[in-house]
């Protein structure tokens, strides 16, 4: 079969056109899933707090409002058996939905706070030292049982 010019270059054209067209759905399909947005942003709270020695379980366990102000409760623990003595860091965080507010954090159980804690880190030795301040406060997190609201 013989090429003309003419054949040669609609075959080329057809060629690149199929290119093209798979290449733009290809590209159409990596643009959905970035296009598409969460309703809601999610919010980090996060503290990191240094600590005698490795193993240590740090966990943001209650979320209150108080005012104009989240208050993030986050609970120290103690490794159970041998652990590394070295001092370490350990990072409290949990994936926040709700109001986004300035947050204040509290550490309960922490062997040694600083003296000089950060602007919005509190340290307390139990639960306790918060009643009064709490008592006012929202709970927003874990959010209240069902039959609890009744």
């Amino acid at each position: 079969m013989k090429w003309t010019k003419m054949k040669w270059m609609s075959g080329l054209l057809l060629m690149v056109a199929g290119t093209l067209a798979v290449m733009g759905l290809a590209a159409a399909g990596d643009a959905a899933p970035a296009a598409a947005k969460p309703e809601q942003e999610k919010q980090v709270l996060q503290v990191t707090v240094t600590v005698p020695t490795s193993g240590w379980k740090f966990t943001i366990d209650e979320v209150f409002q108080i005012g104009e102000e989240l208050w993030a409760i986050a609970r120290l623990q103690r490794p159970k058996g041998a652990a590394m003595q070295v001092i370490s860091k350990a990072t409290a965080k949990l994936d926040w939905a709700g109001p986004e507010l300035p947050v204040h954090y509290v550490v309960i159980g922490h062997p040694h706070p600083p003296a000089k804690p950060e602007p919005n880190v509190e340290y307390v030795k139990s639960r306790d030292e918060l009643k009064e301040k709490l008592a006012a406060a929202k709970a927003l997190y874990p959010p209240p049982a069902p039959d609890a609201a009744k």
